[in-house]
């Protein structure tokens, strides 16, 4: 996963089927946004699917960029930790035994420390892999 701030946050990331029998795609989400106290991920996008079924060993790519203009105001706020960027994404699938599985992650990028990382929130699971 990288993560770019240029023209405004954006963030590309891939869901890789590291099991060993394909897995059939049912729907996928993610989102990205700029926050003081990101608490919740956002799954704003909900793409068409390039391919229903991944086989093992492959995975499929996105790139999500955040909605309008960021300032130089915000910019500022970014490199200074005072404004963090959260980028989130789930995918639910069926294995090839009809078992319904989920993967979603919620990290967040700190401008000051320059560490993009899981964002943990006290009794929730927003990072997660059945």
């Amino acid at each position: 996963m990288g993560l770019r701030t240029h023209d405004g946050p954006a963030s590309g990331f891939a869901f890789v089927n590291h099991g060993k029998t394909p897995a059939i795609i049912k729907s996928i989400a993610y989102g990205i946004e700029c926050s003081t106290n990101p608490t919740e991920p956002r799954y704003d996008e909900s793409p068409p699917l390039q391919s229903r079924i991944v086989a093992s060993g492959k995975g499929v790519g996105y790139r999500v960029e955040a909605k309008g203009s960021s300032s130089e105001e915000d910019g500022a706020a970014i490199k200074a930790g005072k404004l963090l960027i959260a980028v989130s994404a789930r995918v639910v699938y069926d294995d090839i035994f009809g078992d319904e599985h989920e993967t979603r992650f919620f990290w967040v990028h700190n401008g000051q420390t320059n560490v993009f990382a899981p964002r943990h929130v006290p009794g929730k699971e927003h990072n997660k892999c059945t």
